[in-house]
């Protein structure tokens, strides 16, 4: 990466790219909503256009700003248009959502026609936003119209179908599906706290996963699940003995449970609302059978006899089916299998045995040496299937160990399954530069005019952040040099103004270099009067077909 600083050229010659106008004219006049120059003065807005409106010229120190408000109900989302030509005047955007501006929410500062600002009021009750719409360098009197859409919070006007189902004894009868559109009113509702019960029969050997999708700002919900014939679901849910709940206080509840007996089983679906401001929400249900693994044992697998680590089988990449373990109660003595994988340098290798652990507990152990002496994972839970992983960044290809064991003295015998997963990526022998840990921009990394070589951006571990000092008057030009092929790197520059706010978001920047080729530059003078601080931000393209790293 490369910084020059040069003094500033005698001229600009700058490129103008024309839309069509989003408003009538009104400049060079003032709109009809003056004076609504500051945040008292905010003009309401509704949902829907508000067109024929001007912004006053000036420079960044004298311009005249527009302030407008709307107040939202709780749960409801809104998303803010300002139209109009960046070639006649560049604007940018601010949301508030406090009465004195001073919490910022969203902003949109980009260098094209339009902006846009959004947000979901989850604060519980009503709250007024603040929209304030500034000029950036505009020499002129720039024409714009605002357009507000809004998503009301999630409504629950009429009781759902399965009602009345308000406890344990009037539980509603459901089965392996989906159920869309069900409402589950609380202490607020006026219509009385109602819970919502069901019961659903799993049949033997098959796990049950109850997935509920709701708008938490619309209220909290939470979901339980009990055995019918234990007689223990009850209200309130928290404080009865239930299998296993969902009880998070974000969007969405999930739950499951496999039943491994041999029978069919009754259980109670449980749907609670968390608060006594509870009023009503709407969710959908989906629930769904998987069957579980069943033995069919006394067979022996075609990878026998792989019984000790000297005998161990080659393993490859995805599914390996039809394994069986035996064990001590099977009357043939005990029988570990061993398997070997060999990973080549930046490979990373996951191993899950899939079994279901009514029929037998199993247990993993990895290791990397011939012995079998040097043991670098394990997995030993006592519920169905295990996983174990390694890594190799030795430079070298690496061969390592896997024993499958059963567990417990009662083990018979059980049927197994093997999925070998393997990723090789490069990153995983990158390791960060010496400016690191400079992630953020409070922790930037001061640098001067120069060359800096051999820097590395990631992904999942972080991007980078510099910050650099202009004397007045002079022009900034930064060259992030790097092959896209190995990974596209963008990069965006900020005033000092927006460090603790938007430095760092890529939208509130003065320049950035977001091309799809090699390398990238910026370029900005300082005009500022003194010298002043400007913070450069380098990240991978997030994009999902993007290397995850690149130097």
């Amino acid at each position: 990466m490369r910084f020059l600083t040069t003094k500033p050229a005698l001229g600009v010659l700058a490129a103008l790219a024309f839309s069509s106008l989003a408003t009538a004219q009104v400049c060079p006049a003032d709109d009809v909503y003056e004076p609504n120059d500051d945040c008292v003065s905010a003009t309401p807005l509704s949902v829907g256009a508000t067109p024929d409106l001007a912004m006053e010229p000036g420079t960044n120190s004298s311009n005249v700003p527009d302030y407008y408000s709307y107040t939202m109900a709780d749960g409801e989302s809104i998303v803010i248009d300002v139209l109009f030509i960046d070639a006649v005047g560049d604007l940018d955007l601010r949301l508030y959502s406090d009465a004195a501006c001073s919490t910022q929410v969203d902003s949109s500062g980009t260098t094209s026609d339009n902006e846009q600002v959004e947000y979901t009021n989850t604060s519980g009750g009503a709250l007024t936003v603040t929209l304030y719409v500034f000029p950036w360098d505009a020499p002129t009197c720039v024409d714009y119209s605002i357009d507000l859409t809004s998503t009301p919070p999630p409504g629950c006007p009429n009781p759902d179908g399965f009602e009345p189902n308000d406890d344990c004894a009037s539980a509603a009868a459901v089965t392996d599906g989906s159920y869309p559109t069900l409402t589950r009113t609380g202490p607020a509702s006026g219509l009385g706290d109602s819970p919502d019960f069901y019961v659903v029969t799993v049949p033997a050997l098959t796990n049950i996963q109850v997935d509920l999708t709701f708008l938490n700002s619309g209220g909290d919900i939470d979901l339980y699940l009990w055995d019918a014939a234990a007689a223990t679901c009850a209200i309130p849910m928290s404080g009865s003995s239930y299998l296993v709940r969902g009880f998070t206080s974000s969007d969405n509840e999930t739950v499951n449970w496999d039943n491994a007996s041999g029978a069919a089983v009754d259980y109670i679906i449980g749907v609670d609302a968390f608060g006594s401001s509870f009023d009503c929400n709407e969710y959908d249900m989906d629930i769904t059978f998987t069957p579980l693994l069943v033995p069919v044992c006394p067979a022996a697998d075609a990878a026998e006899p792989n019984d000790d680590c000297a005998s161990a089988s080659a393993l490859a990449t995805g599914l390996t089916e039809d394994l069986t373990l035996f064990g001590q109660a099977n009357g043939a003595g005990v029988n570990e299998d061993f398997y070997t994988y060999t990973l080549v340098n930046n490979e990373s290798l996951t191993i899950d045995c899939l079994f279901s652990n009514a029929g037998g507990d199993m247990d993993l152990r990895l290791y990397d040496d011939a012995a079998c002496s040097n043991q670098i994972d394990s997995s030993t839970s006592t519920t169905d299937n295990e996983q174990v992983s390694v890594v190799n960044t030795s430079g070298s290809p690496i061969t390592v160990t896997l024993k499958v064991e059963p567990w417990g003295t009662g083990f018979d015998c059980n049927d197994y399954q093997l999925d070998v997963t393997s990723v090789v990526d490069p990153c995983l022998s990158v390791v960060e530069d010496s400016f690191a840990p400079n992630h953020d921009c409070a922790s930037a990394a001061s640098i001067g005019a120069g060359t800096y070589p051999g820097l590395a951006t990631f992904k999942t571990v972080a991007e980078d952040f510099f910050s650099i000092d202009v004397p007045d008057g002079w022009t900034l030009n930064v060259d992030v040099l790097f092959a896209t092929a190995d990974g596209d790197i963008d990069c965006y520059l900020y005033e000092a103004s927006t460090l603790g706010t938007t430095c760092g978001d890529k939208s509130d920047w003065i320049a950035r270099g977001f091309t799809g080729s090699d390398n990238e530059n910026v370029s900005w003078v300082n005009t500022s009067g003194g010298v002043a601080t400007y913070y450069l931000q380098v990240n991978l393209w997030d994009s999902a077909g993007n290397e995850d790293c690149n130097t």
